[in-house]
């Protein structure tokens, strides 16, 4: 396994004509040794491994998560090699219901992003807890590329997830002005909306202290939060 974290290239290679060594197999959260190297971006050891023939490409960890998924939350290169391949969903879902496309912008991986969105990935996919990719391109807090996701439907803009909160809280708490800005600026993300607790997106960012991100809602809704 670590070696296909880390390499290099000629270890995993011995390794792999050793008759002992399997190619596909898996540590104790059944991630598997593709699923390390895509994770970790290492693009000869990944393909190394997929010319073994006998490894798996999609294949679901514990958590339900492909190599793919790993790949899209780190960003990294190994992403398009394995969008190539006819045996990879590109809009496969864990667990948890998250799609690969969620944890690329969830960490504002615009080039990840694109590449998911090339092959068609669906923008309104909801995860287990209700949520659409908005509220997690909200809380990496990138505006572009909550303002991309708005652009291919802006119906997610004000959408709840099952606890009644909307895109617009998951930015405030984190301090993201860029998106909370976004989303104000739109006119149908209501500033003041309550969530089943009964909390409203400024209650949040004023509980994390990010007096930049009040301010925003004060000069952008000064009549709705009042």
């Amino acid at each position: 396994m670590l070696a296909a974290r880390y390499g290099p290239f000629g270890a995993i290679q011995q390794l792999l004509k050793l008759n002992d060594v399997v190619a596909d197999s898996k540590d104790n959260h059944d991630r598997t040794a593709l699923s390390h190297a895509a994770g970790s971006g290492y693009t000869a050891g990944m393909q190394l491994l997929l010319n073994c023939g006998n490894v798996a490409a999609d294949f679901r960890d514990n958590s339900g998560r492909t190599p793919l998924s790993y790949a899209a939350e780190g960003g990294r290169r190994t992403t398009k090699g394995l969008l190539k391949r006819n045996d990879v969903a590109a809009n496969s879902r864990d667990n948890s219901g998250r799609t690969t496309l969620s944890y690329a912008v969830r960490n504002k991986h615009w080039h990840t992003m694109w590449e998911l969105l090339d092959q068609g990935v669906l923008v309104n996919s909801r995860s287990n807890s209700g949520r659409t990719l908005l509220p997690y391109a909200a809380a990496g807090g990138d505006g572009c590329i909550v303002q991309e996701l708005l652009e291919r439907d802006d119906r997610i803009a004000d959408s709840c997830d099952d606890s009644g909160r909307t895109p617009l809280p998951y930015a405030a708490e984190n301090g993201h002005s860029e998106a909370v800005l976004v989303l104000l600026a739109r006119g149908d993300c209501a500033a003041d909306s309550c969530d089943d607790s009964g909390r409203t997106p400024l209650s949040y960012t004023a509980e994390n202290g990010h007096k930049h991100v009040v301010q925003d809602f004060l000069v952008m809704n000064e009549n709705d939060i009042m």
